[in-house]
Order: C-alpha cells, then structure tokens, then sequence
C-alpha cells in the first residue's frame, strides 16, 4: 500500500511539496519539539499521520487497540502520555498508583466536565436544565450542603441516601437484596424463559434472566414499585436497551444513526415524567421510600422542570446501575463453564448457611414455581460478607477486574505535578500538567496488568481475591491496593455490589443449572446453545462491559431437591 502510494507521488510530482511539508511537520512535532527546554516538562504525545485529526478516528473505532499500541510504543513503561484528538490534547494514565490519586483527589480533578456531557448528550437535558444543574449558589430551604451545585448537592443526598439505615431499620444493601430474593423467589420469570419441557425443566436465556431480576429489583429500589407495575410495564427492557445504545448518544452520533439509544431514551422520560407527576399527586414516595425520594425534591426545589428532572434521574440510574446486570451475567457464565462444577459446589457450600438461615419458608418447593410468601422475608446483606463467602467475593472482584472496560475521565483545576513513573523507580520524571487538561484512565489497560496480577492477568481467577497470604496472585500488592480504590470508584456501586451477591448465591441454591453448549440441542429440542459469550470490547462502558450483541448463555434450569 505505502509503495503504491508512493510510486503515485513519484510519478505526479504536484503531491511533492505536499509531502515534503508534511515530513517537515511531523519531524518537528515528534522529534525536534519534544527536546526543546520549554517543552521538556510536558509529557510524550504519541505520533500521528494527520495534523489536527490526530488519533480521532482510532479513539473513535477502538478505543482499547490504541491505548495497546501508545503502551507497546512508550515501551510498555506505563508513564503518562498524551494522545491529540481533533485539536484537544488528552492525557492518559495507565499507571495504578497515578491513577488512584487521580480519582482520590478531587481537589485538583474533578469530573464535573464530563458528568455535564453526559446530561446533555445521553440524557437530552435541556440548555435551562442545564444551567440550572451547575449554577452556584442554588439555594433550596431543605436542606444545607457544603457543595453549591445542585448536581453537587444531589450527589451528596444520594451518597447519604446509599450509605445510611433505611426507616424500619433496615440497611440499604439489606433492602436491595431482599428485592431481588424477592424476585426470584417464584422461579425463573417467564419473559427470560425460552420454552419448558414436561418434566419441569425450564430453558432461560441467561442475559434476559439477569437483567428481568435485577433491573426490576433496582427499580423498585430507587424509583420503587409503581413505575414498572403502574406507569410502564416494558421498563426493564426499555432499560437494557438504552444501555446497550446510549454510547452512540454519548460519542453525538446523528440522530438517524442512533435512532434505537433517541427512541428508547424518550420512552423512558416519559415514563419518569408520569411517575413525576404520580408521585406529586398520591405522596407514595414517602411510603416506598424510594432512594430516589430526595433528590426529587432537591430539583423540585431549585426549579428543573419535570422533563430535565426526569431526564437527570435517567441519567443517575443509567451510572449506577448500567453494570449491574453484566457483572451478574458474566459470573454466572463463568460459573456455568463445565470445568467449574466445583466451584459452584464450594459456593454452595459458602452460602447455604447464610440463605437457610433467614427462614425455613425459603426452602424449594416441588414444583418449578415457588409459593409466593405473604411477606417478604429479610435477606441480611452483612451476613453475606467476604469472611463467610470468600469466593462469591473474589469471583465478583475478578469479574469486575476482567471485563471492566469503563474509561473514567477528570479535567484538572490547577497545575499539577505527576511523576512519570512509580514510587520504587528512581529514574522517574517529573511533568507539569496544565490547569483544564483532559485525563483519561482506561480501567483495563490496568486491571489486566501482569506486573500487578502475574503473566495470567487476562484470565478470570476466581480465587484471586480470596486470599489475602496468597502473594502469587500479585492482588495484595501495594500497587493493587490502589487498584482496588481505582475499581471502587469506577464500578457499580455498593448497592448494585448487593444485589449481585444475592442473585448469583439464591440462584446457584435454588436451582440445578446446566449450560446448552455450542452446537447442541436443548431438552425442548428445537434451542441450540450458543458459543462462550464474547466481551464487547470495541463498544464504550461505564463499567463492566456487557457481551457482544446477539451473544448470550442457554441454560437449562430446574428446581433444586
């Protein structure tokens, strides 16, 4: 290719000069500039062939594969370096100690920038909504925040919201997965459900399994149960599939081209403008005490109209609660891999005393369907922890370690100082970042990190978390602590984190599960499995990616004896 196009110069010298200039520019850019004095304290930008343009049109159509070339090229160092994307210069961090700084230090980052064009692009939030959400001063006699915008403030109520006692007692985490026990209580629901056979044997697909579960049960956790059960009954599907489009919101395509992420999007603010207007007339946010409660009427006060209210709960729910069905799908998948039998015994074996112990009415019936309960029963959250079910745990962390492919990005406030390697390297730099200088942290270009995790960091190790003495795993290093704080604050929250545990532990006790491999039938036999899912690298995140479309797990499901 390279020789054709040069012999087509060669043989029309008019594209001569041309090219001579564009030697001449990318000689200076890449070669001369970057030894000037004044251009020392500045960090590598990585070359390209197209002034202005730079590295947009990689960005654009794989993110991931660019950010393995720039580490193949700095010479797998992980010191910063910048890529230059249609005029704007972005500074990338793959270094896990730099980047747990980073987002532990809003002080001199801040995500404000980024959290705006969400608002506006996926959300659809109007310019007056707008400027309302990042006015300073927003008063509202409510309440008394230290933050002065009223996003800021809304943050703020949702943090106290998700980490303090619900009324009656109970804690959030514990709320959420009595939900989903809940749920999952009456067996598998029949819109997951691809056929049954005659002897009580249930063929489910894995993904609508998981997100008619869990998205309901989030739901009904911040909105609560009216604005599924009432207002609009296709919200959980609604739901999933502008999850799966709204990156093209995100990246602006044109409506024409994302018609799916526009169209499912707009059903579901009108849904949540209904749901504003019920909640405004019959008062029963009060007694659902949905988590969302607050931060409706924090908006209300500061005046956002019902359509931008409702387009900021969207956006909020969207970042919680994007990944918690993928993190689901990809342990059970995992779990369901015929080499791991003996894993899910072991997880059995962990959980069945915290499940058996709520109440003997949760034992399995005969029948495919569960009695429903006249009461909930109370899942305890914190029964459930790392000591009591260590490998559940480890297997979440793994999950969320693998197939994280979230990108978190912060703008700085001020100059900085950021070293251009790590505490134990005495040969590092110094470099100056500049005040409003775009950062980007692609999460798996560090979490699959063979000097943090060994030379098998792209492989899910279930039993990686779960031993804090087991130093061959490289995951209690100090650099993988600061990993853990990079994941905490990129991943679905606690909340979600609850709900998770809970369905993967009642779903492995409950039921005998069995995978329909690649080629075979099915006991209804007219469905054919499906192939190991593949992650959806080439498609942006919030967080645990979700599988390549048309991709899933057929299962077959039965009552457990």
């Amino acid at each position: 290719m390279i020789g054709q196009v040069l012999s087509y110069i060669h043989s029309d010298g008019k594209w001569i000069p041309c090219v001579v200039l564009w030697a001449l520019w990318r000689t200076w850019m890449f070669s001369i500039k970057p030894r000037l004095p004044v251009f020392r304290d500045g960090v590598d930008v990585l070359p390209y062939n197209i002034p202005f343009i730079g590295h947009a049109i990689s960005l654009f159509r794989d993110p991931l594969t660019l950010y393995e070339y720039a580490h193949t090229f700095f010479g797998k160092t992980r010191k910063p370096y910048a890529i230059h994307t249609a005029g704007q210069i972005t500074l990338v961090i793959t270094n896990s100690e730099q980047a747990a700084e980073i987002l532990n230090n809003g002080d001199s980052y801040t995500s404000d920038p980024f959290l705006d064009a969400l608002y506006r692009t996926v959300g659809g939030v109007s310019t007056t909504g707008s400027h309302k959400l990042w006015k300073k001063g927003t008063q509202n006699s409510n309440a008394n925040h230290k933050r002065t915008t009223l996003v800021q403030k809304c943050q703020d109520i949702l943090f106290r919201e998700l980490s303090s006692p619900i009324p009656a007692g109970l804690d959030i985490n514990t709320k959420a997965i009595s939900l989903v026990e809940a749920a999952t209580r009456n067996g598998v629901p029949s819109s997951a459900e691809i056929s049954h056979t005659e002897d009580n044997t249930k063929v489910v697909s894995l993904h609508r399994w998981c997100r008619d579960i869990l998205i309901k049960a989030q739901m009904d956790l911040f909105f609560g149960p009216s604005l599924v059960e009432e207002i609009e009954p296709d919200a959980v599907s609604l739901f999933d599939s502008f999850d799966a489009s709204s990156w093209m919101l995100a990246y602006q395509y044109p409506s024409f081209l994302a018609k799916q992420a526009t169209m499912t999007r707009e059903s579901l603010v009108r849904a949540l403008q209904t749901y504003l207007d019920a909640v405004a007339v019959k008062k029963d946010n009060n007694e659902n005490n949905p988590v969302f409660a607050p931060v409706i009427e924090e908006m209300k006060g500061a005046g956002l109209s019902h359509e931008d209210c409702a387009r900021v709960l969207l956006v909020m729910f969207w970042e919680i609660n994007a990944t918690v069905q993928t993190t689901a799908f990809w342990m059970l998948a995992h779990l369901l891999r015929p080499e791991n039998k003996s894993l899910i015994d072991t997880i059995r074996t962990e959980t069945t005393p915290v499940i058996t112990g709520m109440t003997s009415q949760l034992v399995p019936r005969t029948s495919m369907e569960f009695q429903p309960l006249d009461e909930p029963s109370v899942f305890d959250y914190n029964a459930l922890n790392s000591s009591t079910c260590p490998t559940l745990h480890s297997l979440y962390a793994e999950v969320m370690r693998v197939f994280n492919t979230s990108a978190p990005i912060r703008v700085t406030t001020r100059p900085v100082l950021l070293s251009s390697g790590t505490r134990t390297q005495s040969n590092s730099e110094t470099k100056v970042i500049p005040t409003n200088t775009k950062i980007v942290l692609p999460q798996r270009m560090i979490a699959l990190s063979p000097e943090l995790f060994g030379p098998k960091a792209d492989h899910v190790d279930p039993h990686r978390f779960a031993t804090p003495s087991n130093k061959e795993h490289g995951a209690h290093a100090p650099e993988s602590l600061a990993l853990g704080t990079f994941l905490a604050q990129n991943s679905a929250k606690t909340v979600g984190k609850s709900a998770v545990l809970g369905f993967v532990a009642l779903v492995l006790w409950r039921f005998d599960l069995e995978v329909v491999l690649e080629g075979q039938m099915a006991k209804d036999d007219r469905t054919v499995g499906m192939g190991v899912p593949r992650i959806a690298l080439k498609t942006p995140s919030l967080g645990v990616s979700r599988h390549v479309d048309g991709d899933d797990v057929i299962v077959e499901v039965r009552n457990r004896q």
